[in-house]
């Protein structure tokens, strides 16, 4: 039987709302640029600098240019999937952010998840069942930003597999 996850995007306060069908799906020919791709390495990096909240619903309340920046980046095809590549990556990073929740700093790649959150989604299932085949427990879905590192490293671990299987979308 196979496992469908969806997660579901929250994009209040993000300046446009796109859907599934907003950007055209990507091809393994498509090249990244190497000037983008190295903006996209300076805008990841400073997910660690980054001031702001978030709330237990993902939503950032803060300076929204680094996200913004990065989606549009991912938006325009210069990058091909890199973005979601480089944040994966970046979900590994268990040092703390400036990014506060509750008044405590958030994991790095609890902010660089935040991002691939308004990027990508991954569906694992069989739609035939009762529930419509949806697996809430897929450990690369982090419910809210108070996560563990054990629990960040098996979302890391999750998407790694997602990456290299090119089993996910983009929005």
């Amino acid at each position: 039987m196979r496992r469908r996850f969806l997660l579901l995007v929250s994009m209040a306060g993000a300046p446009s709302c796109r859907g599934p069908d907003a950007r055209a799906p990507r091809t393994q020919s498509e090249q990244a640029s190497p000037a983008a791709v190295a903006r996209l390495d300076s805008l990841v990096s400073r997910l660690s600098t980054l001031q702001g909240s978030l709330d237990s619903t993902w939503q950032f309340t803060g300076d929204n240019a680094v996200f913004r920046a990065i989606e549009a980046l991912a938006d325009s095809g210069a990058i091909g999937d890199s973005a979601v590549t480089r944040l994966v990556a970046c979900m590994e990073r268990t040092d703390r952010a400036r990014i506060r929740l509750n008044n405590q700093p958030v994991r790095v790649g609890v902010a660089c998840y935040t991002v691939l959150r308004r990027l990508a989604y991954h569906e694992e299932g069989d739609s035939s069942d009762s529930t419509g085949g949806l697996t809430p427990d897929w450990p690369g879905d982090l419910a809210d930003p108070d996560v563990t590192i054990p629990n960040l490293r098996a979302a890391h671990d999750a998407w790694v597999r997602v990456v290299r299987e090119k089993s996910y979308n983009t929005l």
